[in-house]
């Protein structure tokens, strides 16, 4: 495990001191060049907010790319003194639609999740709405359960799609799991109707008889698994990678199913939420040299927007902002 530098530690120190904090949210922003060890200062404060815990601790590490969440999942479970122990403290999982109806990790100290934006938001504003075909098998199999009458009315190949080879399989797999997980089909349920906006004796099929967009009921149920995956695996804590590269995540103006899964990542809504960790080498563009130049007012209004949301987007952080905005 890579030795901290005193830079390292000190920033370390500062982000327990900020979760540790009941006053504000537990949201902090590490920003610095490249190659200066962000990965090392959230594999460290992982290992600090670990201790003292008497169950695992839940890790949500969110980048860009899988193949960079594979990458720092190796780096981040080297806190992990025996080799052999690591395997059990992730979860391979790249999906939160997945995560319901597969093995979760084992590890007594951590359990760690990796997952990207695009492949667990669905309904995120211009990504793809399908999905993988695993994804559909899964919700075929929970659909055919709960409303077996659905594919009466919207065909037994709905959820096929352009998936072939592998798709019987995958839907024999899912069946499998789905009659033996009476939780996961109650979870999945609850959570549609939610999706759906159903009241107390809404039925929904009939709710969706009309919706002529086939894309669009599949982003639903697949934005109503993921959901479901939230209320299932609570985190402790949500790191967000270079959280640069989807702003969007931050905006505290968003809306609608996605804000559901959105909202759930971020600690918004009932219960303790999640200690939220930013990291990122490149948060801002240089400002321009010209406070009133209509690009700077941009990145002016981003980074106060930033500062907004860190301070938990509530009153006391709108109270921050107008503070830090007059100087």
């Amino acid at each position: 495990m890579t030795e901290l530098k005193p830079f390292q530690k000190a920033t370390v120190k500062a982000v327990i001191n900020a979760f540790k904090c009941k006053e504000y949210a537990r949201r902090f922003l590490v920003a610095d060049e490249v190659g200066l060890g962000k990965t090392v200062v959230a594999q460290q404060v992982i290992k600090q907010v670990m201790r003292g815990k008497n169950r695992p601790l839940i890790v949500f590490y969110v980048c860009s790319s899988l193949s960079i969440a594979s990458q720092n999942r190796t780096k981040l479970l080297e806190i992990i003194e025996d080799e052999a122990e690591r395997e059990t403290a992730a979860s391979t999982v790249d999906r939160l639609t997945l995560l319901p109806a597969s093995a979760l990790p084992e590890h007594p100290r951590l359990h760690l999740y990796t997952l990207t934006p695009d492949t667990s938001i669905p309904v995120r504003s211009g990504r793809r709405r399908d999905g993988r075909q695993e994804e559909r098998a899964l919700i075929h199999a929970l659909v055919e359960s709960i409303w077996p009458d659905f594919f009466k009315e919207h065909g037994k190949t709905f959820f096929r799609r352009n998936a072939h080879t592998w798709w019987p399989d995958w839907v024999r797999y899912y069946r499998k799991q789905v009659r033996s997980n009476t939780r996961l089909r109650e979870a999945f349920h609850q959570s549609v109707r939610t999706e759906f906006n159903l009241k107390s004796r809404q039925r929904f099929l009939a709710a969706i008889r009309d919706e002529e967009d086939s894309l669009k009921l599949i982003a639903h149920f697949r934005n109503a698994l993921a959901a479901s995956a939230l209320d299932e695996i609570k985190p402790d804590l949500v790191i967000f990678d270079e959280f640069q590269r989807f702003r969007d995540l931050l905006n505290q103006e968003i809306d609608g199913a996605a804000a559901r899964v959105i909202g759930k990542l971020r600690g918004e809504g009932k219960g303790r939420s999640p200690a939220l960790l930013l990291l990122s080498a490149t948060p801002y563009r240089l400002f321009t040299q010209r406070w009133e130049d209509a690009q700077g007012t941009e990145h002016h209004t981003e980074f106060f927007n930033l500062i907004e949301f860190l301070y938990g987007g509530n009153e006391t952080a709108q109270l921050m902002r107008a503070e830090c905005e007059t100087g």
